[in-house]
């Protein structure tokens, strides 16, 4: 990639996608990039990484191409006022992760630059991240198809329009979590059966993980491989049966639904804010 990343805040997300840049991408030894937070004691996790700790937020922005705008949507505006009036912004591309917040929250503040909203999740740290893109009309192809190219490097990249972004969070961005939950019922049963837990973990782990590559693989539906699975009078139709009585299927769709509904809400209360902050 022809280009510095700077990130605007040191939380848990800008750790992932330093992890996705410096080690799925470009190598630790190979980028170099901007770092600014208000708390420099968070810089303490990215030692051994090729940084630059900003003394400023117009500092990190000057000195980069790509700034991830990686803060709470509640600090947003105020990044983005601090942002218009001390940085210059030509040139630049902004990478906006929030939950509920549009692309225009930026260019209402900044102007006509270029943004790309994106929406990660956490496993883009170990190189197996999914991450949903979308981009105004400001955004080259060649910058678009460079900040693609690294979420691809680690794990899948995606493109929606931006009507899609916050219904995504209910499939992929949150999703980590059903799958921790089901994982942990998992071995919670394996232990109720006289299985070792700890034991346990590992296997149930990567049967997730096998059963996902069969679908991603064979291109067959999930329903055809649970009827591939589960072979009348057997033991996996009693599962089956089971999670079917107590409704597991829509259980997981009122959950999505529920998930985004919240993002929505989100989304309506940052354009309150945006309208309050003109």
């Amino acid at each position: 990639m022809n280009g510095k990343f700077a990130f605007i805040g040191a939380g848990a997300l800008t750790t992932a996608m330093v992890e996705c840049l410096t080690t799925y991408y470009g190598g630790a030894e190979n980028v170099e990039f901007y770092l600014y937070d208000k708390f420099p004691e968070q810089y303490k996790k990215f030692f051994g990484k090729k940084f630059i700790a900003a003394e400023k937020t117009a500092d990190a922005v000057n000195g980069s191409d790509y700034i991830v705008l990686s803060v709470k949507p509640q600090n947003l505006a105020e990044v983005l006022e601090e942002i218009k009036e001390t940085a210059n912004t030509h040139g630049k591309t902004f990478i906006l992760p929030a939950a509920g917040v549009e692309m225009s929250t930026v260019t209402d503040v900044l102007g006509d630059v270029a943004v790309i909203r994106i929406m990660p999740n956490m496993p883009l740290r170990i190189g197996y991240g999914v991450t949903a893109l979308c981009r105004n009309k400001f955004v080259g192809e060649s910058q678009y198809y460079s900040v693609c190219a690294v979420f691809a490097a680690c794990g899948h990249a995606f493109e929606l329009p931006e009507s899609g972004m916050n219904a995504v969070i209910a499939a992929t961005s949150s999703a980590p979590a059903y799958v921790y939950l089901f994982i942990k019922a998992m071995v919670d049963g394996s232990e109720a059966l006289g299985l070792d837990p700890q034991t346990m973990l590992e296997p149930v782990c990567r049967t997730v993980i096998g059963a996902a590559q069969m679908l991603i693989h064979t291109g067959k539906t999930p329903a055809e491989l649970v009827d591939m699975v589960a072979t009348k009078g057997g033991t996996t139709e009693q599962a089956v049966s089971v999670l079917e009585h107590r409704d597991f299927h829509n259980a997981v769709v009122d959950a999505m639904a529920a998930c985004t509904h919240r993002a929505e809400e989100l989304a309506e209360i940052e354009k309150h804010r945006a309208e309050e902050n003109k």
